[in-house]
């Protein structure tokens, strides 16, 4: 669970640095940022997440953020009050007392509140920190800004590339045309490079697999799927079977029962199971259907 709330038995210089939630000067690095945990020893300190793109980590990038931590207001040593006299109710010996509620001590109006934290205790500091993140650096790795200020880099999910360790991987969908005579093809790098994609003359291309272009920082794997025509007509077919191998099959035919496919919806198939065995279990008690 995360948020930012002070924890206790944290006092002075360990108190841990978080993001300001709301930032004025640096209102869109805000969402980039949150506490990440919040309780622990006096000496722990706990790694901000700083939330960064894929492309951040292959071309590095710097970060500003507005940050914020409590510390332990120096004019009051935290009390809130500046000071306090003997309650002369019970002389402050603290015993049940109406005047001090056995506290043994009491306050004037004017030394009731602390001038430097308004009796919150505590006063907000504030810092801005320019965090600079590396060329090939890995979610989950850190960066120690200072001895009480440490980040944690958080890669956000891509839209089009995965990374696994130094290697990129990318899909690519091919036309049965394309997967068989050929293709080129411009895919946008993470830096903004146009990389230009082909095969090679009679290359053909197999349904899940791969190609890899090997770069200095890792490899680039494509993995190619296959887009297929709705329908053909009996010409195209004719064609096809004529430059494609004709498929075999020991089997005899005639002695089959022919049968007809159907078009059908898988999401409404298990509909219909679902309710069949709703009816079911009505009938015939609360009996749990067998899991296909």
């Amino acid at each position: 669970m995360f948020n930012g709330s002070l924890p206790e038995g944290i006092s002075g210089d360990s108190l841990q640095w978080h993001l300001e939630e709301e930032s004025a000067l640096f209102p869109k690095f805000v969402k980039d940022w949150e506490i990440f945990g919040c309780c622990g020893g006096k000496d722990s300190v706990h790694p901000v997440r700083l939330i960064v793109s894929l492309e951040d980590l292959y071309c590095g990038t710097t970060k500003k953020v507005s940050l914020s931590r409590n510390v332990i207001c120096s004019n009051c040593t935290g009390k809130g009050v500046l000071k306090s006299g003997a309650c002369s109710g019970c002389q402050g010996s603290g015993q049940p007392c109406d005047e001090c509620r056995g506290t043994g001590e009491t306050l004037s109006d004017k030394d009731r509140c602390c001038p430097g934290c308004k009796g919150e205790k505590v006063f907000q500091e504030k810092k801005i920190v320019e965090v600079h993140v590396e060329k090939g650096m890995k979610s989950g790795q850190t960066i120690t800004f200072s001895q009480d200020i440490v980040f944690m880099v958080i890669q956000r999910d891509h839209r089009k590339f995965r990374r696994i360790d130094d290697d990129l991987f990318v899909k690519h969908s091919l036309s049965s045309t394309e997967a068989r005579c050929g293709f080129q093809f411009a895919l946008t790098h993470l830096d903004g490079r146009k990389l230009l994609i082909k095969t090679n003359p009679g290359d053909i291309i197999k349904l899940g697999s791969f190609k890899a272009r090997p770069f200095m920082k890792g490899k680039l794997y494509i993995r190619f799927t296959m887009e297929f025509s709705a329908s053909l007509t009996g010409e195209q077919c004719k064609t096809l079977e004529g430059v494609l191998p004709v498929s075999t099959s020991d089997m005899e035919f005639d002695k089959c029962e022919e049968v007809t496919l159907l078009d059908v919806s898988m999401e409404e198939e298990w509909r219909k199971a679902q309710a069949q065995c709703g009816e079911d279990n009505d009938r015939h008690g609360k009996i749990q259907c067998a899991q296909q």
